[in-house]
């Protein structure tokens, strides 16, 4: 039964990972996207953040009402994701 056990958790780790990566890849800036934040001046280094896990963050789109877009930092932190608001998608969005 311990058998089993293990193989049961070691198969649900690979499956969180699987997911956080597949998360990652669909949900991540593109390197364009990147690049005109850099230069905005806006930092996509995580360790300029306060709070932002310094692995496995990383910068994602999210639309908070209908044509308002903000990029955030989000990582997996134990069983839930975290974000942390960085910009306007919009650098003309003076909402922030």
């Amino acid at each position: 039964m311990s058998t089993y056990a293990e193989q049961l958790a070691r198969w649900k780790r690979a499956e969180r990972e699987r997911e956080i990566t597949e998360t990652r890849e669909r949900d991540s800036i593109t390197d364009n996207e990147q690049t005109t934040l850099e230069e905005r001046g806006i930092s996509t280094d995580p360790s300029d953040y306060e709070g932002v896990a310094s692995s496995g963050a990383y910068i994602t789109i999210k639309e908070t009402k209908p044509g308002y877009k903000y990029y955030y930092w989000q990582w997996r932190e134990g069983n839930s994701w975290k974000n942390k608001y960085i910009a306007p998608v919009d650098p003309r969005d003076t909402t922030d």
